[in-house]
């Protein structure tokens, strides 16, 4: 009967900890792959777009766009719209985006940058009348959700699933909720074991099924991704080594946290054999 309870709790464990490493991972896939090229894109874009004139060197600006999309207000703005950005691939309405106070704030922000790199000096007014004249129009609202539009139709049915799952199972709360579980079902697996280190073999192995699972489904999942983006235009990047890190370092911890119950396991059994000879004499 404790094997058998044994049993079932493992498999729970197992589950818990597969749908735990799917979570963290896809929010990390997703926001790399899709949201990071979208916000980046038509930020640095549309401002760079708004100030610099058309005599301007093709190479002066590319160096001005590589310089904006490493700044810290691109960031911080994609962090903003990330759930704009998964409502709309899962399908979901979003409504009217209001991008214009936040694309000029970091247009001010990173004034000197550009100034810099065209060895010049931009006059306050015609970065006002450039934000107008964006502002009136919506072009940037406008372009943004065009982009976000254009990666939605070009994704099929099974990627746009996939979406809607994610932006269920990223939730902080649900994560913690799977923590929990597995740290419970530890302690019972402890319990029924009657050992203060035995339950390791069981998290290392279900860590490691898991962890496995996950790398050979995000290595599918971003030959799928990168076919289904393949003509999207704000240069989406899909790269399955990046996507794999987090399951590959899984199943690497569990291999250490099997290799520590072995050591662990084979001192304790010298002890009892020890023991045993004692209690012999």
């Amino acid at each position: 009967m404790r094997k058998f309870g044994i049993f079932i709790l493992s498999s729970l464990l197992f589950l818990l900890v597969t749908i735990l490493i799917f979570s963290i991972n896809i929010k990390r896939v997703v926001n790399e792959n899709i949201i990071v090229n979208l916000v980046k894109t038509t930020v640095v874009e549309e401002s760079v777009k708004s100030l610099v004139d058309s005599d301007v060197a093709k190479e002066q600006i590319e160096t001005i766009k590589e310089k904006l999309k490493t700044n810290k207000e691109v960031d911080e703005l994609i962090d903003k719209y990330t759930n704009i950005t998964m409502d709309s691939l899962s399908g979901k309405d979003i409504g009217d985006i209001n991008m214009e106070e936040d694309i000029k704030k970091f247009i001010i922000n990173n004034k000197e940058t550009i100034e810099n790199e065209l060895n010049v000096e931009l006059d306050d007014s015609k970065i006002e009348k450039a934000l107008d004249k964006a502002s009136e129009s919506g072009e940037l609202s406008k372009v943004y959700k065009e982009a976000m539009e254009n990666a939605r139709s070009d994704m099929s049915d099974e990627a746009v699933t996939v979406m809607k799952m994610y932006s269920e199972m990223i939730n902080l709360q649900f994560q913690l909720f799977l923590l929990g579980g597995i740290v419970i079902l530890v302690v019972l697996i402890g319990l029924l074991k009657d050992s203060v280190y035995k339950w390791m073999i069981n998290l290392g192995v279900v860590s490691l099924i898991a962890g496995i699972i996950n790398t050979v489904l995000f290595a599918l999942f971003s030959v799928f991704m990168k076919l289904s983006l393949s003509s999207v235009k704000t240069s989406v990047n899909i790269s399955i080594y990046d996507n794999i890190i987090i399951p590959v370092g899984v199943v690497v911890l569990s291999i250490i946290l099997l290799i520590v119950y072995s050591i662990i396991n084979k001192k304790f059994k010298e002890e009892d054999e020890e023991v045993e000879v004692l209690e012999d004499e």
